[in-house]
């Protein structure tokens, strides 16, 4: 299945992965552990040498708190029209500027209420 997709789409999904494992701040040790395979696992899904399973896939989405979408896009042979394409990326930054646009999005509420 991995040689249906060229080289290039798949080293993008890989440092997609990268980019948000590191965003998380986890390591590949840790990652191996909680998804129970092992880091050389980890690094071949970063270096895009494979796909890995779905199963792989939910689980890294869920312990770096990203949609799939976020990791698989370069495969689409589509463009992804999000309704709120300024929250697809989100989820793909670090816990601390969450923190600062979930606060930013807070005041502006609060200040449109008030207007």
């Amino acid at each position: 299945m991995v040689n249906k997709y060229k080289k290039e789409q798949l080293k993008k999904v890989g440092k997609n992965y990268q980019k948000a494992r590191i965003s998380s701040g986890t390591t590949q040790e840790d990652a191996s552990e909680v998804v129970e395979l092992s880091p050389s696992y980890i690094s071949d899904l970063e270096r895009g040498k494979t796909l890995g399973s779905i199963h792989t896939l939910i689980a890294l989405c869920n312990l770096y708190k990203i949609a799939p979408n976020d990791v698989l896009y370069p495969l689409l042979d589509f463009e992804i029209d999000l309704k709120e394409p300024s929250m697809s990326g989100f989820y793909s930054l670090n816990s601390t500027n969450k923190e600062v646009i979930t606060e930013m999005i807070r005041v502006l509420n609060e200040k449109q209420k008030n207007n």
